[in-house]
């Protein structure tokens, strides 16, 4: 039986499958290398793509009503960076998303989806390399 989630292996489903019982005492063969990162599944990726895009959108919704354009984009400009910052834990994406906010005209530019791509589609190049997404090789 698995519990919700998006790789639709639990814990719990991974304890029964092993077989194991917390005071066994059986001797078990020796623990192998430790396991690497856990792979992103399709789901969160999903769900990542799509509020990177609803907080694009949300960024271009204070044009929506009149006279609140740039008032607005001041008072969300922070919020967006923050928002930004705890999605991709990059600094540099989350100063972009900070400017591209504030500064007038700018706001069609949808920050956190580019940075979804950069992080999930490109390759390792030079410019997912300056934002920290790949790695120096």
């Amino acid at each position: 039986m698995s519990e919700f989630s998006c790789s639709g292996q639990g814990l719990l489903s991974n304890w029964f499958n092993k077989g194991g019982n917390a005071g066994s005492s059986s001797a078990a063969a020796p623990p192998g290398p430790p396991p690497g990162p856990p792979k992103k599944g399709k789901c969160r990726l999903a769900i990542k793509l799509a509020f990177s895009m609803f907080l694009d959108a949300l960024g271009n919704a204070t044009y929506v009503f009149p006279g609140v354009g740039e008032l607005g984009d001041a008072v969300f400009a922070p919020a967006s960076a923050v928002l930004v910052k705890m999605l991709y834990d990059k600094n540099g994406v989350a100063g972009i998303a900070f400017a591209e906010e504030i500064l007038p005209y700018t706001d069609i530019t949808p920050t956190a989806t580019l940075a979804f791509f950069m992080e999930n589609v490109m390759g390792n190049n030079c410019l997912t390399r300056c934002f920290g997404f790949k790695k120096f090789e």
